[in-house]
């Protein structure tokens, strides 16, 4: 799940897995070409996950009870063509009466923009789960196990494919343990609410956006520098800033961003997908932050009473980045600010009604508003999936 980017016209195929169809049933996207060997007509059950670092996957979803969709069972010989036409008639056929907020699937998919979609399973009403809480799991361990929310797995990670068959073996057993605690999972029947969908307004699109570079660390560093220097006032009490003007520095002897306020000096650190660095050559309690610390009191001479630390980060990653700064000196020093109080201190002021850029930055910070990545990300897929349905609605009672 979420390997993609999701925009109005790049829809990914897996959003479906996630929501109830009108008639209750949710159908499960497995690949392009919706078919599987023997192997898959084994499977019970279709654990959903999404990359969270080498070697390791975290689970976002369970679907029980599978059913098999005839076309799945097509394996593929050398007369790919006239096969794919077989399947696809058979996916047509299965699919004509699956709607999602009253309108069909394959209009949803099959317009300008969008590939058509193939469906492999499906499940019936209260067999979808959702996590209880984050659940991770490791491959390419020694031993085949599980430990609270952490599963263990002996296979290796399936790199080159984005699905994998576990069919036997300790992996199974393990898995099948997760699989049957109820203790992990909640029962979720989220449907595309029709009335939802008539109140339903789209988020903006932005060159964040359009370029993909919501999570881009550079990128946000620049725009948090550009704003605190123009709009000053608007950061004063997440920063205690107390002049009207500051100067703003970036990149000052690798600081992401250094602000001179009158007499003070504030350091902050801005960080998405990265931890703390630490050079391999110092020593355990040392890291970037006590660098720049030691760096303006030592070097430059500066009180250290006139200087304070920040670090950034999505709402996502306070917990990480909490854990990790307990390793270091200096680490309260350094306060935490996520994106999500930024935003909300900035979502409602006046510059976001008088300045385009600024509106589209902010709206770009609420992409990191939620307590999880996996979270985050469908909240993405979302929008994206309303917004297509809800652009077919209109269209056509235009």
């Amino acid at each position: 799940m979420y390997t993609g980017s999701y925009l109005s016209t790049n829809l990914g195929h897996e959003v479906i897995n996630m929501f109830q169809a009108d008639d209750k049933k949710h159908y499960l996207y497995l690949n392009s070409k919706g078919n599987f060997g023997k192997n898959g007509e084994e499977v019970g059950t279709m654990l959903f996950v999404k990359y969270a670092g080498e070697g390791s996957v975290e689970v976002v979803g369970k679907a029980e009870n599978l059913n098999v969709v005839q076309s799945a069972h097509c394996t593929l010989p050398r007369d790919l063509e006239r096969i794919n036409e077989e399947v696809q008639k058979l996916q047509n056929d299965f699919m004509k009466n699956i709607y999602y907020g009253g309108v069909p699937i394959q209009k949803i998919f099959g317009g300008i923009g969008q590939q058509s979609i193939y469906i492999s399973y499906f499940v019936e009403e209260d067999n979808f789960f959702l996590p209880v809480k984050p659940i991770f799991i490791y491959f390419n361990s020694e031993n085949a196990s599980i430990n609270k929310d952490k599963v263990y797995l002996k296979r290796c990670f399936a790199s080159t494919s984005l699905h994998q068959f576990v069919l036997d073996g300790e992996d199974l057993v393990v898995l099948n343990a997760l699989i049957n605690n109820e203790k992990y999972w909640n029962v979720d029947n989220t449907p595309v609410d029709i009335v939802e969908l008539e109140s339903y307004v789209s988020p903006k699109l932005s060159l964040f956006d359009i370029c993909r570079i919501t999570e881009n660390e550079l990128v946000f560093s620049n725009a948090i520098a550009f704003y605190i220097e123009k709009y000053p006032h608007l950061f004063k009490m997440l920063f205690g800033i107390e002049s009207n003007i500051v100067c703003v520095k970036r990149e000052y002897k690798n600081i992401d961003i250094l602000i001179k306020d009158g007499e003070k000096l504030i350091i902050i650190e801005n960080k998405i997908h990265s931890a703390i660095n630490r050079k391999k050559s110092d020593k355990h309690n040392e890291s970037q932050l006590n660098r720049y610390w030691e760096e303006l009191i030592n070097n430059e001479g500066i009180d250290e009473t006139y200087i304070k630390g920040f670090i950034l980060c999505p709402e996502y990653a306070v917990k990480k980045i909490e854990e990790d700064k307990k390793n270091y000196k200096y680490n309260d020093k350094y306060t935490i600010i996520s994106y999500k109080e930024i935003w909300e201190n900035l979502k409602n002021t006046i510059e976001v009604q008088k300045d385009p850029n600024f509106e589209f930055f902010v709206g770009a910070l609420g992409k990191h508003i939620y307590e999880s990545e996996p979270k985050a990300k469908y909240e993405e897929m979302k929008n994206t999936f309303l917004t297509r349905i809800k652009e077919l609605i209109e269209k056509d009672q235009a």
